[in-house]
């Protein structure tokens, strides 16, 4: 009798546990970054944040990693749940790779931006890259499927494959590149009758499997499943009440087209909703008022003025809204901690412009 898929999984699954090379595999590569960086040949990552070096071999653009309680990662804080809930509410961190997660068994509680969430069987959550989280696995019952991409691999490839009014795509360009504010998580209950457990199935068997071109599959079975999370929430919005069916990515897709001139009484009008709910509902979803959120996206305009045209900063500050010079310089300075002047000069002398991050809800250069 042919096997269901949840048997085969379940098979795959039991397999990695009693054969956990990923987890060995993931402390000789940690070995081998921490000789190289004490040799000086590699710069150390900045603290608590995960490099894809130690996750993913050279040749691997993506792949997947089973997180059970092992005995290969001992607590030295002790193996109780409290014990462990602590250490991981302690043990936030971020990375520079991709990363799904997949509750297949058991439950979990993912913390994000000092935030907890228990995540039950079922449950696909997808990360924020720009945000700080950890994950705790309730019991030995508990099977965690990672998905795991190279950063590289998932501009250059994953994100071609979706469409550009998706809102996977539109969360994803804005968690690789953009500090504005966007939602820190997406979750998704995974429905009886998706087609996701036989997509996830067939991206663990090309893992398992590795066969030629196998990177290439896991690729488009990772793609396949994300279009399916994608229908299975248009169906739900189209049969979700009015209030419920308000949601951040719209309301933010409209600022970000209109923010020289939005105002919160259009949005009331274009959303049906009245202008105090709209307000409360901005702040409640991204943690920053609509006037900050309009303030930073002007800002974002401004940045790629100073570097991609000629214009004058008065110019500048005019155009977005600004009264005067010195308002926006303040304004410029207080979110990125330097001039414009000083910012568009990096242009001029053909300097790598820093990377921004956010912290604790402001944007700041390293």
């Amino acid at each position: 009798m042919e096997k269901t898929i949840r048997q085969q999984i379940d098979a795959i699954i039991q397999n990695i546990r009693e054969h956990p090379v990923h987890m060995t595999n993931m402390i000789h590569r940690m070995q081998r970054l921490r000789e190289k960086i004490q040799a000086g040949e590699l710069a150390p990552p900045a603290q608590f944040r995960f490099d894809e070096r130690a996750f993913l071999d050279e040749n691997e653009e993506i792949t997947v990693y089973l997180d059970f309680i092992s005995p290969i990662f001992p607590s030295k804080e002790g193996d109780s749940f409290e014990n462990r809930y602590q250490l991981a509410k302690k043990f936030l961190h971020q990375h520079n790779f991709f990363e799904l997660y997949y509750v297949y068994s058991g439950e979990c509680c993912c913390f994000i931006n000092q935030k907890e969430y228990r995540l039950k069987p079922g449950s696909i959550c997808v990360l924020n890259t720009q945000q700080s989280h950890s994950v705790l696995l309730v019991d030995e019952t508990t099977n965690l499927i990672n998905i795991l991409v190279k950063r590289s691999t998932f501009t250059d490839k994953i994100l071609s494959m979706l469409d550009s009014n998706d809102m996977f795509y539109q969360f994803f360009t804005r968690s690789l590149y953009d500090p504005s504010p966007i939602p820190d998580f997406i979750k998704f209950d995974v429905t009886n009758n998706s087609h996701i457990e036989f997509y996830l199935l067939r991206l663990l068997q090309e893992y398992m499997e590795k066969q030629r071109l196998n990177q290439s599959m896991m690729c488009y079975m990772l793609c396949s499943i994300m279009v399916e999370l994608s229908r299975q929430y248009e169906k739900q919005l189209k049969s979700a009440k009015q209030k419920e069916s308000l949601q951040i990515f719209d309301v933010l897709a409209y600022i970000n087209s209109h923010f020289l001139t939005v105002t919160l009484k259009e949005l009331s009008e274009q959303f049906h909703y009245s202008q105090n709910y709209i307000s409360q509902f901005i702040l409640k979803q991204t943690g920053k008022k609509f006037s900050e959120t309009v303030n930073h996206l002007k800002l974002r305009k401004a940045q790629e003025l100073l570097c991609n045209s000629d214009l004058d900063i008065e110019t500048i500050a005019a155009n977005l809204g600004y009264s005067d010079r010195n308002g926006f310089e303040k304004a410029f300075k207080k979110a990125f901690q330097i001039t414009p002047k000083q910012y568009a000069s990096w242009k001029k002398d053909n300097m790598a412009i820093p990377s921004m991050k956010q912290e604790n809800g402001k944007i700041s250069l390293p």
